[in-house]
């Protein structure tokens, strides 16, 4: 890590160059590998570019969304191929101040980091940045360094102290520090050193800092950093394609010796699968030359660094014992006596290092010709004898489970229950395990499986061990399997099949969102024993949102045909065509245990219903069955009705989202007329126009005897459906009246805050309780609830703003006296685990000192990790926050004078601060309140109506302005007078509608936009209610059923079927409270298309 350099020259007294230092630097990186390292006798010379990805989290913000047991970071939307290039670099070519690069052990991490310094030699990454300093974490002089001086890499002390001030004038900028094995620092050192101060950005802010650290050190990382914008990358290892090319450069192109090393593979996949790793790919060829096939090859880790550690041995002591060759050395235990005492000793030190961190001195010959340690070099002459460290920190681990296994079994169970919560031990309680084949002990004390990283964890122990009466006891009480958004390796897959199979228990098994690959999956489906996988002993399948699987399908159902215990299986949104479903069809025609199947949102079309109803007709066991949103209409319908009418045991279908029409409605009449099992058929927006002959079939339907069908709700009153149906449970409760009320759809909830109500003696502000509750309307149940809330509860009020931002709900604003002019000006959140309201004070470390004055009825957004919050109406207390904005005085105001805004201000969630991002200069709207802001795209906004103040009094606005989001810049399209528009309005309603089965929702422009009602007067609400098509910008009239009644001043939201959900409001013509009402209606996206 520090080699020797020549005295830095050219460097001036006042420190204006670092020229001198920048090329030793440069120089120190020439080297293919890091300084040091015996590696490349086992394998390449060459750092081989690896596959790595880039981890985008859905709950940035949130610690307690961090797994306790091994600190990895959880909960990724996705998993992004990243190039060398894109490394510390976002989407707008801006340098991330920190990149974490997370890897599994010999992954080749601190190779790629080497090659990141060497490319930055080059001149091909990183040109921006004048140094670029490498730093081991391992290496002794770097842990006891104190000071920032102490990390300069130069031996003449005068001039490190020169480019040391020159780094600090800076304060970092222009400077690239690498970081290589945060995991390797002692957990002191990990909560305080100049290390951590360069991470945190205490020291040298300006820097850009990348780290590499194995995931089991990535909790205490992200703690560290959680206030800095963060890139988060995952080395995964080689692709196929890459162990090929690994292989053919290896053999060096020698034809026979490749063939005859696949043909090893072939018969030995679970190898293959270790060949991910970079450093067991070289292990494994260097193995194979040593040996060719004259005995079994390695089949655990165990038995891989058994034989690397054998190899190392062997090679070091040929000379002082000639006989002692890998053809005769089957197990470590048959070595000489005297060799073997070595072994004890340096497995010791091993075991010893790694517990306390020591570093170690004086190192007997004997231990030192083992050649398994390496000595460190020193250029500041510090130490008075070498200090020596072992060549890699697995060949540590490894001895540190020898050690372990040595010792008696009450030892060894008394060093795991103490040592095993520490992430030091991960991958020594493999070794043990497979040193040991004591797999109860293990099983004891690791074994959870509510912590998916500890689950995995276990699987390898168990792997470890091969010992099937072991892995069967160890399972037999742990059957589920949760590996939803989980990045399973071929390897952890090749593990999980063998466990499985050789144990021969049932299990559930959740793949959903699981970042796993072709090579993966194909891992799982690889026959163990008998021609059996994994596949063969599931009870309960979940494969949803994989877009591996659709490859592998056929390979999947014959699996499942042979299964005899399997009970349920969902396959959703994994782009299963009518090929595939054609598989589905044989699998019901086989099974005889299935009893529940989902495959919504996969594209079969009419031809794969065709399939589902040709299988389904001949099924005897499925109970349920779901096919949503699978693009078929009444064509694909013929068949699958057809097969109901012979299907005696298939009582709940959901065919939701698939457009079968009058047609498909007429098709099951007839069909049902003679008789059916189904009890219940889901048919929501599967009806865009019924007609009267339709609506006249559904309504016989209906009536039928023990049936139900569930249809869109203003369908449902067409058919005037009897209200004991749907009359709330007994556990329901009735919301409060309403009125100027706030709420936001979560999941399958809607959540209602505020507002006021009418009783006896006036207007209250809800919620009234005490315990101040949210109203909460459940979806799945068609239930009212009350959610209590605790803490900094907000005060109570209308016209407020509610936000739905990674597990919080955010509150701002507000009229909180009605009579006295008396706004809430703060922001309050409350935690959607604990509903413990919390208000967010400005942070003493935030530059900024803006705080909008208090406001209500003001226009608030969310993009990306901000608020977006423009307008509204409140008093102006905090001048010139936000140059460019006017202010304009309501009139006839007495007490607590207030007027229109038009402010620009984003609150950044993760530093909680505000700030004003609009120029000047800039145009803007005019001051206005009481108007819809709302995104039609990933970045853009629109802004409409809205009450604002002339010398004439209120005025009640028509126009509608753009914004972009990103570019902070407002626009205004021309209105067209010979096309319809809306009238005027304010306390009204605008909703934008989605697709929420396309696969890039947040990027995909809406088509609609639908604005709801409002008020056109001080007394008159509007009757109207129109759509925007935002891809031609014009508007035309809505028609609605007549049973919805117009409204001001109620909550619409868009769920994920794109219904627009109205709740509350105020129905009749009275300024400014009366009249509220509680009632919740659904209008569903096929109404919005009914237009004039």
């Amino acid at each position: 890590t520090f080699p020797r350099r020549k005295p830095m020259r050219g460097l001036t007294a006042d420190v204006s160059t670092i020229q001198g230092y920048k090329d030793s630097l440069k120089a120190s990186y020439s080297s293919e590998l890091p300084p040091g390292s015996k590696w490349p006798a086992m394998g390449s010379n060459k750092c081989i570019e690896v596959v790595i990805y880039e981890k985008r989290k859905l709950d940035e913000v949130e610690e307690n969304r961090i797994t306790n047991v091994a600190g990895e970071l959880e909960k990724f939307s996705e998993l992004k191929r990243v190039k060398v290039t894109q490394v510390g670099v976002d989407e707008s070519g801006n340098h991330y101040p920190v990149c974490i690069i997370t890897g599994a052990p010999g992954v080749g991490k601190s190779c790629y980091v080497w090659s990141l310094a060497r490319k930055w030699k080059d001149k091909e990454l990183f040109t921006a940045y004048e140094l670029a300093i490498v730093l081991r974490l391992s290496h002794p002089y770097v842990r006891r360094a104190k000071k920032l001086v102490d990390l300069i890499q130069y031996e003449i002390k005068k001039l490190r102290e020169r480019a040391h001030n020159w780094i600090i004038k800076k304060n970092g900028n222009g400077c690239l520090i690498l970081l290589d094995g945060f995991d390797e620092l002692p957990d002191d050192l990990q909560r305080d050193s100049i290390m951590k101060q360069l991470i945190s950005g205490e020291t040298l802010e300006g820097a850009s800092v990348i780290i590499t650290t194995r995931s089991t050190a990535a909790k205490r990382l992200y703690n560290i950093c959680n206030r800095r914008k963060c890139q988060f990358l995952e080395i995964l290892g080689f692709d196929k394609q890459q162990i090929d090319n690994y292989i053919l450069s290896a053999f060096n192109t020698d034809a026979k010796s490749i063939k005859l090393f696949y043909n090893y593979l072939q018969c030995y996949p679970n190898i293959r699968s270790f060949m991910c790793i970079p450093l067991h790919c070289a292990i494994v060829v260097q193995i194979f030359k040593s040996q060719q096939l004259k005995r079994e090859p390695p089949k655990t880790m165990t038995e891989l660094y058994t034989e690397v550690v054998k190899v190392f041995i062997i090679r070091s002591l040929q000379w002082d014992y000639p006989h002692l060759t890998d053809k005769g050395l089957d197990n470590l235990t048959d070595l000489p006596e005297e060799v073997l005492t070595c072994l004890g000793k340096i497995a010791y030190i091993g075991y010893d290092a790694l517990l306390s961190d020591k570093l170690f001195f004086k190192i007997d010959m004997q231990i030192k010709k083992l050649d398994l340690l390496e000595e460190q070099p020193d250029i500041y002459d510090l130490w008075p004898t070498s200090v020596y460290n072992f060549v890699h920190k697995t060949i540590q681990e490894y001895l540190a489970a020898y050690h372990i296994s040595t010792l008696s079994l009450e030892k060894q169970a008394n060093i795991l229950q103490e040592e095993l919560c520490s992430s030091r031990m991960e991958i020594v309680l493999k070794f043990v395990a497979g040193l040991t084949k004591f797999s109860q002990l293990i099983n004891d004390h690791v074994f959870n499986t509510d912590d998916i990283h500890a689950l995995v964890q276990c699987i390898h122990c168990l792997f470890e061990t091969q010992d099937p009466d072991c892995i069967r006891k160890a399972l037999e009480t742990n059957t589920k399997f949760d590996f939803t958004l989980q990045t399973l390796s071929p390897h952890d897959c090749y593990a999980l099949n063998y466990c499985i199979v050789v144990s021969k228990v049932q299990i559930d098994l959740r793949l959903e969102s699981s970042n796993i690959t072709d090579e993966a999956l194909a891992m799982l489906l690889h026959p163990i024993a008998d021609g059996k996988c994994v596949f063969f002993y599931v009870k309960e399948l979940v494969m949803t949102k994989n877009s591996v699987v659709k490859s592998r399908i056929s390979d999947i159902c014959t699996s499942l045909m042979k299964n005899c215990c399997l009970t349920s299986l969902w396959i959703e949104e994994c782009d299963i065509d009518a090929k595939g479903i054609e598989c589905f069809k044989k699998l019901l025609l086989q099974t005889q245990c299935l009893k529940r199947l989902v495959l919504d949102a996969n594209p079969i079309r009419d031809q794969g219903a065709k399939f589902l109803g040709a299988g389904l007709k001949e099924n005897h066991s499925i109970h349920y069955m779901s096919i949503q949103n699978c693009s078929f209409g009444h064509i694909g319908l013929t068949t699958i009705s057809e097969a109901l009418v012979h299907n005696k045991t298939l009582i709940e279908l959901n065919i939701d989202g698939n457009r079968i029409g009058n047609c498909g409605v007429k098709l099951l009449y007839d069909m049902f007329k003679g008789g059916f099992s189904l009890k219940k058929l889901l048919l929501h927006r599967c009806i865009i126009n019924p007609d009267d002959q339709c609506i006249l079939h559904l309504k016989a339907l209906n009536e039928m005897e023990d049936f139900r069908i569930c249809i869109d709700h203003t369908i449902e009153i067409s058919l005037q459906i009897s209200n004991t149906q749907h009359e709330p449970e007994k556990d329901s409760i009735e919301p409060e009246t309403r009125n100027a009320g706030c709420g936001v759809i979560v999941g399958e909830k809607l959540f209602v805050w505020g507002g006021q109500t009418e009783r006896v003696g006036g207007m209250r502000y809800l919620p009234c309780s005490e315990s101040h509750p949210f109203d909460v309307f459940d979806f799945t149940t068609k239930m009212w609830s009350h959610q209590p809330t605790s803490g900094d509860v907000p005060e109570l009020g209308i016209g407020s703003s509610l936000i739905a931002y990674c597990g919080w709900l955010y509150l701002y604003g507000g009229l909180t006296e009605y009579e006295e002019n008396v706004f809430a000006g703060d922001i309050y959140k409350v935690s959607m685990d604990t509903f413990q309201w919390k208000i967010i004070a400005i942070p003493p470390a935030c530059k900024t000192t803006i705080k909008p004055s208090p406001r209500y009825t003001a226009g608030i957004i969310l993009h990306d990790d901000r608020l977006c919050m423009f307008g509204g109406v409140g008093p102006k207390i905090v001048e010139d926050q936000d140059p460019g904005a006017e202010w304009v005085k309501a009139v006839n105001r007495d007490k607590g004078a207030f007027g229109w805004n038009n402010e620009y201000y984003e609150f950044d969630l993760k530093a909680e601060c505000w700030s004003a991002t609009l120029e000047k200069d800039a145009y803007r709207p005019k001051p206005i309140g009481s108007f819809s802001f709302c995104k039609y795209s990933c970045h853009k906004a629109i802004l409409f109506g809205g009450c604002g103040s002339e010398e004439n009094g209120c005025t009640y606005s028509d126009r509608m302005h753009h914004f972009d989001l990103e570019k902070h810049v407002w626009t205004r399209p021309v209105k067209k007078h010979s096309l319809p528009w809306p009238i005027g309005c304010r306390f009204h309603s605008m909703s934008a509608l989605f697709d929420p089965q396309c696969k890039a929702v947040a990027c995909e422009e809406p088509r609609w936009m639908v604005l709801l009602w409002g008020k056109i007067s001080k007394l008159t609400i509007s009757k109207d209610a129109w759509a925007l098509n935002v891809d031609t910008w014009t508007w035309k009239k809505l028609q609605l059923c007549e049973s919805l009644k117009p409204r001001a001043w109620h909550i619409a939201c868009t769920n994920a079927q794109r219904d627009i959900v109205v709740f509350g409001g105020n129905l009749v013509e009275e300024y400014p409270q009366r009249g509220a009402v509680a009632n919740l209606c659904i209008i569903p996206f096929d109404q919005i298309l009914k237009v004039e």
